[in-house]
């Protein structure tokens, strides 16, 4: 038969092993609302790093890439953006998007202090390459031309992100705008368009070649962006391709809606 003693300390090893149990359940608790909450936090970082502009510059980098010689780090980028403001106010103006856009430090000689000038540019806020800003005025009001070209080898990443900056810095201005993609780079598969159009599921739109020149118009649901050429025919990729500076050796040029601007490189 047990003892006093006896009973009493097995009454207290009892105790510090519900006590035990109780403080396991709470640290289980406690991490398994961690993970919850680390888990909804990414869940919102991913919706704020993603936008219909950046899930389909993604799906250029992933077609492109295997075109060009190099890969998608040796195509020149640009990214364009045509805003206008939206509702009541008097929105935004020139030296305000320029102020919260541009790094001040990068801004070219004499930019920032010749006010008649209608465009700025300089280094976006935090990120590379070169980002100008043109002031159009017009009856309606004023909008905008935003045109961004990436540094040299620059990485998807680093594209989606000051894609999503300029984009969210729009938006807080009570700006409506539409994004343009554009890749350009040297392939020297006489294929690669055809190649891009397959990968990317696309149903050929409308084409025309000009002086060894060949531009072709798609359209494809893997893209979320998309424009109407006229009355039900939309469109949201473009490719081209024509003579680079040796034999067998091509210019690709690919953007989504479409190419913006002429094919040699300006926009």
């Amino acid at each position: 038969m047990p003892s006093l003693s006896d009973s009493s300390k097995l009454s207290e090893q009892a105790k510090r092993n519900q006590r035990r149990s109780m403080l396991l359940a709470v640290i289980v608790l406690i991490v398994a609302g961690s993970i919850s909450v680390w888990t909804s936090n990414k869940r919102q970082d991913h919706e704020a790093a993603s936008s219909p502009a950046t899930q389909d510059l993604t799906a250029l980098w992933v077609w492109g890439g295997e075109q060009l010689e190099g890969g998608s780090e040796a195509g020149e980028w640009s990214i364009r953006m045509d805003a206008e403001h939206v509702g009541s106010g008097g929105g935004a103006n020139l030296e305000k998007l320029a102020l919260r856009l541009l790094d001040e430090k990068s801004t070219e000689a004499g930019n920032l202090q010749d006010k008649a000038s209608l465009v700025r540019s300089g280094h976006p806020r935090g990120y590379e390459g070169t980002l100008a800003i043109r002031a159009i005025p017009g009856e309606k009001g004023q909008s905008w031309l935003l045109l961004y070209t990436a540094d040299l080898n620059p990485s998807k990443d680093d594209l989606v992100a000051v894609c999503r900056f300029i984009e969210r810095t729009l938006a807080s201005e009570g700006l409506a705008y539409k994004i343009s993609t554009r890749v350009r780079g040297q392939t020297s598969r006489e294929d690669a368009a055809k190649r891009v159009a397959k990968l990317a599921q696309a149903e050929l739109v409308e084409q025309y070649k000009d002086n060894g020149t060949i531009s072709q118009t798609y359209y494809t649901d893997q893209l979320l962006q998309e424009v109407e050429l006229r009355e039900g025919v939309k469109a949201n990729l473009q490719i081209a391709r024509f003579p680079g500076r040796s034999p067998r050796a091509y210019t690709l040029v690919v953007g989504t809606p479409l190419i913006t601007g002429d094919y040699s490189g300006q926009q």
